[in-house]
């Protein structure tokens, strides 16, 4: 099954003023999905979008449009803040479990999402393509470098010992629901065009 479309997305510069939509990868996947493997599965698509942007900055085509950076970078944004408020909100406390110890396994990971989510709101104030706006999204994208190898390094591991399949699946299926609901952060307001050129 393809990607399910979900909720208005922000338009990027230049685009027509026809209805938006976000594709989130995996919202419409099989009811049998596992928690872990959806997790993982962002977690390669966020690599892959973050190797697209450095390509379309890349871009060799002649005067690169900042809204194709601009377009990019959305998906980016937007993949990464659905992807931390989903497991905020539904597997970081099944997967920890509850009681003192287990808040503090948690602090981490939560405050490392919120920092997340807090430079994306910085960077969705900048000209797409300005210095900036490249500082501040690099400081997204290494954050969420090592966010992410650390889930895959230690949260993860540590968690599969307590969880049975069925038990993972019942996540996949809360975080597929939670994926198809989700909508863009209504705080994160449209990045502007640069009005100095592209700074790659």
């Amino acid at each position: 099954m393809g990607p399910a479309v979900t909720g208005s997305a922000r338009q990027h510069p230049g685009a027509s003023d026809a209805a938006r939509y976000v594709l989130i990868p995996g919202a419409g996947a099989s009811r049998q999905a596992d928690i872990i493997e959806l997790i993982l599965a962002d977690h390669r698509r966020i690599g892959r979008l973050c190797r697209a942007l450095y390509d379309t900055a890349r871009y060799e085509g002649g005067p690169r449009p900042d809204w194709m950076l601009g377009h990019v970078w959305q998906r980016l944004a937007d993949l990464l803040v659905a992807h931390t408020q989903a497991e905020d909100e539904t597997c970081y406390l099944p997967l920890f479990g509850t009681g003192a110890q287990a808040t503090e396994r948690m602090r981490d990971p939560i405050a490392d999402h919120d920092e997340i989510r807090g430079i994306i709101g910085k960077a969705a104030v900048q000209p797409v393509g300005s210095a900036p706006w490249w500082r501040t999204v690099r400081a997204v994208m290494a954050v969420s470098a090592e966010h992410l190898e650390h889930e895959e390094r230690d949260v993860l591991p540590d968690c599969l010992p307590g969880l049975s399949m069925s038990r993972r699946k019942e996540l996949g299926r809360q975080w597929c629901a939670f994926m198809a609901a989700w909508r863009p952060d209504a705080t994160l307001t449209p990045p502007r065009r640069s009005s100095s050129g592209p700074t790659a």
